[in-house]
C-alpha cells in the first residue's frame, strides 16, 4: 500500500496515477472525504479503519488523502469528530504503508519506505 497526503490540489491524483501506471495499483482518491461521508452515514471510526486496511490488503492500493489537522480548531463539534477521525485513521494507514508521500506545489517527498 501507498499513502500519499498533502494539501488540497497539490498534485497528489497526478503523483497517485503515475504510481498506478507504473505499478498497476489502484488509486483511491479523497480518503478523507470517504472517512467524511463515513461517520454522516454512522460508521464509527474503528469500522472505517477496518474497511480502508482490509481494501489495502486486497491489492496494489494507493490512498490519496488531504491533510485536513492544520489551522484553527473548528468550533462544529462534528468537523471537530472527522477531523480527529481522518488523522487517526491515516497514522494507521501509514504506520501500514509500504510508502508515504507528502506532496507540495507538484513535487512528491518521499517520507516513508
Amino acid at each position: 500500500m501507498i499513502l500519499i497526503i498533502g494539501g488540497a490540489f497539490q498534485g497528489k491524483s497526478a503523483f497517485a496515477k503515475s504510481l498506478a501506471d507504473g505499478c498497476g495499483g489502484q488509486v483511491f482518491a479523497g480518503v478523507h472525504q470517504y472517512i467524511r461521508q463515513a461517520l454522516l452515514d454512522g460508521m464509527e471510526k474503528e469500522e472505517i479503519e477496518r474497511e480502508l486496511l482490509s481494501r489495502a490488503a486486497a491489492g496494489n492500493m494507493i490512498f490519496t488523502a488531504d491533510e485536513i489537522g492544520y489551522g484553527i480548531v473548528p468550533l462544529d463539534p462534528f468537523e471537530r469528530k472527522w477531523r480527529e477521525a481522518a488523522g487517526r485513521i491515516l497514522c494507521r494507514l501509514a504506520a501500514e504503508a509500504g510508502e508515504v508521500y507528502r506532496v507540495v506545489a507538484g513535487i512528491p517527498q518521499k517520507i516513508k519506505g
